[in-house]
């Protein structure tokens, strides 16, 4: 009841969403004389329709340069571990594999034209263990891969490198870049 009921509201604020968008380039077109012969502007309609659309230029705008912005720190965050992090080799014989996969369920379309859409999904954990200044620290690195596949790029590794700040052992890196490839 509570998700269908969420599921409502956002579907509620996503048609007012569009209608004030769809209204916004409504006045800027006929504020520019679109319905019009062509030579007689409106302004005040045209300020209307630029206001109306500015939060939705807004936030498509910051919405892109958010998702770079935090690529790039994430890099930053694994260049500044690698030079300043403790460098660890886990032998692929020491990590455990847990495998799961199951079908994601996507809904598509609204009303008459909804469909349900399924995607197989491969999630695998790692699990393994260093030690640091005496203590055990149990790490997890989440991977996105057919198990076979995984398995496979594991079988051609002896050890992975790990990075990990000594300072805050909770911050790692765990290097599965040449499984992207």
């Amino acid at each position: 009841m509570k998700n269908s009921l969420k599921k409502y509201l956002l579907d509620i604020l996503a048609f007012i969403a569009a209608v004030l968008m769809l209204t916004g380039l409504y006045l800027v077109y006929y504020g520019m004389g679109g319905v019009l012969d062509g030579s007689k502007y409106n302004v005040y309609l045209i300020i209307a329709g630029l206001i109306i659309l500015i939060p939705f230029i807004w936030m498509a705008f910051k919405g892109k340069r958010g998702m770079k912005q935090m690529e790039r720190d994430y890099e930053e965050f694994v260049e500044h571990l690698k030079k300043t992090g403790k460098h660890y080799k886990i032998p692929v014989s020491q990590i455990e594999v847990l495998s799961n996969d199951y079908l994601q369920e996507n809904t598509k379309g609204h009303g008459k034209y909804e469909k349900t859409v399924y995607k197989e999904v491969f999630h695998n954990v790692l699990l393994f263990q260093i030690n640091l200044n005496g203590k055990t620290y149990k790490y997890r690195k989440d991977v996105y891969l057919k198990p076979e596949i995984l398995r496979m790029h594991l079988l051609l590794k002896d050890e992975l490198d790990m990075y990990v700040n000594p300072q805050n052992p909770e911050e790692f890196y765990l290097d599965t870049s040449f499984m992207e490839k």
